[in-house]
């Protein structure tokens, strides 16, 4: 029963993966598509600003987009998904930096 329990972890994994990276795909279409117009429509943004939004989503998109493509053949997978781990990391990392 070794291969039951590889393919249902397997197919668990892909599951996880599938879902969570929902979170950046559309969190990162609608920064995309509105901009930082989507979390306080009546902000007043400088157009710096919202175009720093917009390339940062756009970004995001594509940081859950390469997850998602990790999901067929996810087992032969893991230096894909490690590099989208890291550029996941990294975005963070910038999106939380404070001047200062």
């Amino acid at each position: 029963m070794p291969n039951a329990s590889l393919a249902g972890e397997r197919w668990l994994l892909q599951w996880v993966v599938s879902v969570l990276a929902l979170v950046p795909v559309l969190s990162g279409t609608a920064g995309a598509v509105w901009g930082l117009g989507y979390i306080d429509p009546h902000a007043a943004l400088s157009l710096n600003s919202d175009s720093h939004a917009h390339y940062l989503s756009g970004l995001l998109l594509a940081i859950g987009l390469g997850f998602w493509s990790t999901v067929p053949g996810i087992e032969g997978r893991g230096d894909r998904f490690r590099l989208d781990e890291h550029g996941f990391d990294g975005f963070h990392r910038c999106a939380s930096r404070r001047d200062g």
